[in-house]
């Protein structure tokens, strides 16, 4: 695949951090950009049949690094970083052109056509007519195989299909893509009293859960449960595809969150007849945050002022929890500072709210203070505890710091289903 470099930049926006911190923020950066380019051990640890796929995807291959290099060409060093960009590109392209993979978004070539999408729009043009229609048409085949064991989650499922989607609507071809993810979340919904939800079946269940609860049971955080199918189903109402039917559908899946929701604890993990409710840890995989910000977002694309306060609420009560509490113990974005700092970060400035900015400069202070660590490690003669990748290693965490200190619209995160482009300035009408 051809690419050329280009330059489309976004919304300005206000970094959070500044000073020492900033200036702590700036090395921490360079220092992962250096670290990156070196070949990471993580994929070698794998099977042989595996190691490629590692390799080349999206949470802990060469995609997530050019999301990363893409990024930070629109900071320092353009043509270099662009380069880099597009060698890391290239190389996830190689391996999908060689290797068969599952089209998930989160471990798959998904995933790889999704981060080519969003480069090409702001850092890589792909020349002549559009190369990605086929990963289009691969996800339409997988949707419509009356055999195929698909979850509805974010990370390999239906819901990542949307995510993909949305990224790279409205060519046609993303258009009938998406129309098939709503159909497919219309046939495996549970639609009672009022509310909608869907069951994480027990063939898609760890093995130690599958013997405990044979029934399935029903997932609420964003990477594999019900948040990120209101992120999807609220896209798709944004863009005027769906209609009134899946305004409805969005509405009960929504109502179905907050009916779980007992106020003055953390939602957790998971619900349904026969399972002990978890206390959710703080992350964007599971738990209020990451369930908080895709209910802010669902809120902006369709304009609804009653979800906004219930989103604030429940991002605020996570921004109010102690850190000893979180289960925040490692630095990455799926259940790491990195990603709590992030999460805090966007809401902030979607809604001002003191206390969000606040627990987000806590975060990336954490955050940096894991980086420290590592360092001071791998300097003695250790190894690095925190890997390369996206989703929990040092391409995702550059890409969080990069948007506490770039003025310029992170939408990287659109594939974690948080970005929040409509900022404070075009904020709901929500009292106190």
């Amino acid at each position: 695949m051809t690419f050329r470099p280009v330059c489309r930049l976004s919304t300005e926006r206000l970094p959070i951090l500044s000073g020492t911190v900033a200036r702590r923020a700036e090395a921490a950066v360079e220092s992962i950009a250096a670290s990156l380019l070196t070949p990471d051990i993580e994929a070698g640890e794998l099977p042989p049949v595996l190691r490629p796929i590692a390799e080349a995807t999206l949470p802990n291959g060469a995609a997530g690094r050019a999301l990363f290099f893409g990024h930070l060409s629109r900071r320092a060093d353009r043509d270099d970083n662009t380069r880099l960009a597009e060698r890391f590109l290239d190389r996830a392209m190689g391996v999908v052109a060689r290797v068969p993979m599952r089209p998930a978004l989160l471990g798959g070539f998904g995933g790889i056509g999704w981060v080519a999408e969003h480069l090409g729009k702001f850092c890589l043009e792909r020349e002549g007519d559009d190369p990605l229609a086929s990963l289009d048409g691969a996800i339409g085949r997988r949707l419509r195989h009356p055999m195929a064991p698909l979850d509805y989650d974010l990370v390999s499922g239906i819901a990542g299909f949307g995510i993909i989607a949305l990224e790279r609507f409205p060519r046609p071809s993303a258009v009938r893509c998406l129309e098939l993810v709503l159909t497919r979340l219309f046939e495996r919904a549970e639609q009672t009293n009022g509310v909608a939800r869907w069951l994480t079946r027990p063939e898609h269940l760890p093995p130690r859960d599958r013997r405990a609860f044979p029934n399935g049971y029903y997932v609420l955080g964003l990477a594999h449960g019900i948040a990120a199918v209101v992120v999807v189903m609220a896209g798709a109402v944004a863009r005027g595809t769906g209609g009134a039917r899946v305004r409805e559908l969005l509405d009960e899946s929504v109502r179905f969150l907050l009916s779980v929701d007992q106020r003055d604890d953390p939602l957790p993990y998971w619900t349904g007849p026969g399972v002990p409710l978890s206390r959710g840890r703080s992350a964007w995989c599971h738990g209020d945050p990451g369930i908080g910000v895709a209910l802010l977002a669902a809120a902006r694309a369709v304009a609804e002022p009653e979800w906004e306060r219930e989103a604030r609420r429940i991002l605020l009560r996570a921004a109010r929890r102690p850190p000893g509490e979180s289960g925040a113990v490692e630095a990455g974005l799926c259940h790491g500072t990195a990603g709590l700092a992030h999460i805090f970060r966007r809401s902030h400035e979607a809604t001002l709210e003191p206390e969000l900015r606040t627990a987000s400069t806590y975060w990336f202070e954490r955050t940096l203070e894991l980086l420290d660590e590592d360092l001071e490690g791998a300097g003695t003669g250790g190894a690095s505890s925190i890997r390369s990748g996206f989703l929990t290693g040092k391409a995702g965490i550059g890409l969080a710091l990069l948007s506490a200190l770039e003025p310029l619209e992170p939408a990287w995160d659109s594939v974690l289903g948080i970005s929040l482009p409509h900022y404070a300035s075009g904020a709901l009408p929500v009292s106190a």
